[in-house]
């Protein structure tokens, strides 16, 4: 009967890792030419989940994996956001709550080895035994991080500061 009292309040922790090949981030802005998009190849993402609170949320891209198509705006991206310095953007955080399929809380987003906290409001879609889909996009200006948007043909061509970063994450137990 003590047995049942300490360990019938225990929390149980379920521990949560990406399905590759089903997962997206895409990086959207704006030009003085056109809108663009690129998708970043190479990601990971992990967390844990007790009581309706997500915990230890790592995810981690690699910058020379995002792909535009187009070499030369690929090499621009790569150069404005120092990748030979800061070859990864990460995202880390813990106490994301979870209710009625939706993820908030903040957490901390590094991007050319700048930190800053940024709120997040995320989708949660239960849609087999233990895989869920994780959707949502992000906002953020990348002057904040230190990045100045790039240019092209000797700056007649320029990047809006303005990103949105889109993903579906599609995670299992």
């Amino acid at each position: 009967m003590i047995a049942a009292l300490m360990f019938g309040t225990a929390v149980f922790s379920q521990s949560f890792k990406l399905v590759k090949g089903e997962s997206k981030v895409v990086v959207q802005g704006t030009s003085t030419v056109h809108d663009w998009e690129s998708n970043m190849e190479h990601f990971s993402l992990s967390f844990n989940v007790a009581d309706k609170t997500m915990n230890n949320v790592s995810f981690r891209g690699s910058v020379k994996s995002i792909k535009s198509g187009k070499k030369s705006m690929d090499s621009n991206t790569y150069e404005a956001m120092k990748a030979d310095q800061h070859s990864h953007i990460t995202f880390t955080g813990s106490g994301f709550k979870i209710n009625d399929g939706k993820i908030t809380g903040t957490g901390k987003l590094t991007i050319a080895g700048v930190t800053k906290s940024i709120p997040i409001n995320l989708n949660l879609e239960s849609w087999n035994a233990g895989t869920y889909n994780i959707t949502g996009k992000v906002a953020l200006k990348m002057s904040t991080f230190g990045i100045d948007p790039p240019t092209a043909v000797f700056g007649t061509i320029k990047t809006g500061d303005d990103l949105t970063i889109v993903f579906n994450f599609v995670v299992k137990s």
